[in-house]
Formats: C-alpha cells, structure tokens, sequence
C-alpha cells in the first residue's frame, strides 16, 4: 500500500457549488472535450469535473501543510460564494442583509 501524497489532492478551479447550477434531474452535467479531432460528450458530477490534482499545492511544504490554500482558503471563499449566491437568488429579503459585510466585499 502507498502512502497518499497530499499534492494529488483535486483542486477545483470550477467551485462546485457553482458547476451545481446547470445539473440535471441526475444531478450531473454534460461535459464537452475535444481531445484530437472528435468532440467527446460524458455526463459527470460536479465532483468530478472542472479540477487538477495538487492544482494549488505549495512545492516543498511539509506535507500536512501543503495543501493549505485548498483547504483554509479557497474552501472558505468558495463557502462564501455559495452563501452570496444562495442570499441573492432567494425570495427571503432578509437572506442578502444576514451576510456580513465582508463577505460581500470579499466575494
């Protein structure tokens, strides 16, 4: 058995929050490629698409901290992005003010 190399941890570059809004009924998405000459269509989950492996690993961190940006970070802003987004598409006129400044400022 290996050890698991922390810079192979998947890194979204597409939040999958985000990626969430055009599933279908299957909760996964139509996902185009063209690899060569031919265009490629697979049906994926959000999980499963739109990240690299180690995409934000720091070189030469000690391996527990190496994928810090990954998990302090982007997971906090990306927190904070499906917050503002689910404020704004709600019908509660309350859900935008509950938001702290901030964030809105951040995101």
């Amino acid at each position: 058995m290996t050890e698991f190399d922390p810079s192979t941890q998947d890194h979204h570059y597409l939040p999958q929050f985000y990626q969430r809004r055009w599933t279908g009924e299957d909760e996964m998405l139509t996902v185009f490629s063209r690899p060569y000459d031919a265009v490629v269509v697979r049906r994926r989950s959000p999980r499963a698409t739109g990240k690299a492996q180690g995409l934000y690993a720091i070189p030469g961190a000690p391996p527990e901290r190496r994928n810090i940006l990954e998990d302090k970070f982007w997971r906090t802003l990306d927190q904070w992005g499906s917050d503002g987004l689910a404020a704004l598409e709600s019908d509660d006129p309350t859900a935008v003010t509950s938001l702290d400044r901030q964030r809105w400022a951040v995101v």
